[in-house]
């Protein structure tokens, strides 16, 4: 038991029956410490432990008496010793308080608790002769400090990478679309075929780059609908290869007859990398990761009401051979923020974003592993019935021809110099604007009729939305189509155009751009 602090007999104090006022002080000057809701110790000169309140329990798991005889620095965080022994020394030399420290604890558990300590000198007190240390948890404070600052980051991070991104879209818009005007003028037997072709597939190999990016900055709308699970896996290994470098041997086992699922391809590949991210750590020397499908039969899905519902379902399993984790660590794999590396190399957030990813695609995510024998991550998804489109580049349609007048603003000159090209090959009349307000311009000045204007949406000066109002009043029959390298999602939540209005988004082809005007102005 925790030894109290004994009141001192007085010659001032009646012999009965009531206790004198130095005996109530001490009574409640007792009472205060044994309920304080901070850590109260007293050291001595070297450290060791003479008295500590109950508080530790709660604070740190350990019964005061477990403490007394004990020198506070064992229970310092190896990094923390240094710097709080040589603070306590220089106090043990200057009487009275101290300034605040923050400093590590080891809990009854092993995990660290932080403290915010001040430490009084009463060295020279009688009634104390010690170090009096009050302490305050401040654990959970720090911890929500370091996710406020993450979620500083991540957000900083997410606007740079949707500002890369659009600027990405606009160059790969006018590759695209350079590329494929000058393989429609090429006959097939041309040298110069392959190459263009090629600059043609590795363009639209960028464009999904882009679109990683702006899912990573969530600027990206879920975009949820049948795919076929093999092709999504087998598009994926590419991606995953360069990720765990090649010390790694990445195995696929991808059946033929794997079925279709309902799902955003996006975010099932961001699933993927998370867990090839994490595989590659826990295989610092190298390994095996194998990524499998299964088609399975009725499983017990979550049925979006708390429960379950047996439904056709496939497994996605990915394992590895690496080090493996603990039946403690595995019970808390989920919880945001959660981590075992260290400091810089992990945010704790991997694993419980594949979570939030696989519950909302309806499905379930389980984690079998023993420390040194790897570990096996299993998604099993729903599977769906209605018909998956191939993910293999389709043949071009025959782009639709018009004979309307097309305002086209655009700040990107290459993308406003190939959009009208585009256009004026089809048959079109087009107005070329270099902003909103030469839009603005051309639409009072030009003496014919204007179909349609295409607006860039996020511009200098007049963006496309005050671009689109202005010209709704001089030209109220014109049709409006915007078209941005940002995402829908992340133009309507920033105000710039409404949920309804239509978007092309960039990077597009001369056959996307032509088929959509011409569904616009038939519209």
């Amino acid at each position: 038991m925790n030894t109290p602090i004994e009141p001192q007999e007085s010659q001032d104090c009646p012999p009965h029956p009531s206790p004198c006022p130095q005996a109530k002080e001490a009574t409640r000057a007792q009472a205060i410490l044994e309920h304080s809701f901070d850590l109260v110790s007293i050291c001595d000169q070297a450290g060791r432990i003479t008295y500590i309140n109950p508080a530790t329990t709660r604070i740190l798991g350990y019964r005061p008496e477990e403490l007394i005889g004990q020198s506070s620095f064992s229970l310092l965080h190896p990094d923390d010793l240094a710097r709080v022994a040589a603070s306590f020394a220089a106090k043990t030399a200057h009487p009275g308080p101290n300034p605040l420290i923050e400093l590590r604890f080891r809990h009854v558990d092993g995990s660290w608790r932080t403290l915010e300590a001040t430490t009084t000198n009463l060295l020279d007190n009688p009634d104390v002769a010690g170090m009096v240390v009050n302490a305050r948890d401040i654990t959970e404070r720090k911890l929500l400090e370091a996710q406020y600052l993450h979620a500083q980051k991540m957000e900083i991070l997410g606007q740079l990478a949707g500002s890369i991104a659009h600027d990405l879209n606009n160059l790969l818009t006018a590759i695209l679309g350079s590329a494929t005007l000058a393989l429609d003028t090429l006959p097939l037997g041309h040298p110069a075929h392959e190459d263009v072709t090629q600059i043609l597939q590795v363009a639209g190999s960028a464009g999904e780059l882009t679109t990683h990016l702006l899912s990573f900055a969530r600027r990206q709308q879920p975009d949820p609908h049948p795919l076929r699970l093999g092709e999504l896996l087998g598009g994926t290994l590419p991606l995953l290869r360069q990720i765990l470098g090649p010390r790694i041997t990445l195995i696929a086992e991808i059946p033929d007859d794997l079925g279709s699922i309902h799902a955003d391809p996006h975010q099932l590949e961001q699933v993927l990398v998370n867990l090839a991210v994490n595989a590659r750590d826990a295989m610092p020397d190298g390994g095996t990761l194998t990524i499998s499908g299964t088609n399975l039969g009725q499983s017990a899905l979550p049925d979006g009401a708390g429960g379950t519902t047996p439904r056709q379902a496939i497994a996605i399993r990915v394992a590895d051979t690496g080090y493996g984790m603990s039946h403690e660590v595995q019970a808390r794999l989920f919880e945001p923020f959660f981590t075992t590396k260290p400091p810089g190399k992990g945010t704790g957030l991997g694993l419980a974003t594949c979570h939030g990813i696989v519950s909302r695609h309806g499905g379930t995510i389980a984690v079998k592993s023993t420390n040194g024998q790897g570990t096996v991550v299993t998604i099993t998804l729903p599977r769906s019935d209605e018909a998956a489109a191939s993910q293999t580049p389709a043949e071009r349609a025959e782009a639709p021809q018009g004979l309307e007048t097309v305002l086209v603003a655009e700040d990107d000159p290459a993308v406003l110099s190939l959009a009208s090209r585009m256009l004026r090959r089809q048959g079109y009349t087009v107005l070329e604007a270099p902003g909103g307000p030469e839009a603005l311009a051309l639409a009072e000045e030009y003496p014919g009729p204007i179909h349609l204007l295409l607006t860039d949406v996020v511009m200098p000066k007049l963006g496309g939305g005050a671009l689109a109002l202005q010209m709704a009043q001089m030209r109220p029959s014109a049709r409006v189509l915007f078209m941005s390298g940002y995402s829908g999602i992340s133009l309507v939540s920033e105000g710039h155009i409404t949920p309804d209005e239509r978007l092309l988004p960039k990077p597009f082809t001369p056959g996307i751009l032509t088929q959509t005007v011409r569904a616009a102005l038939d519209a």
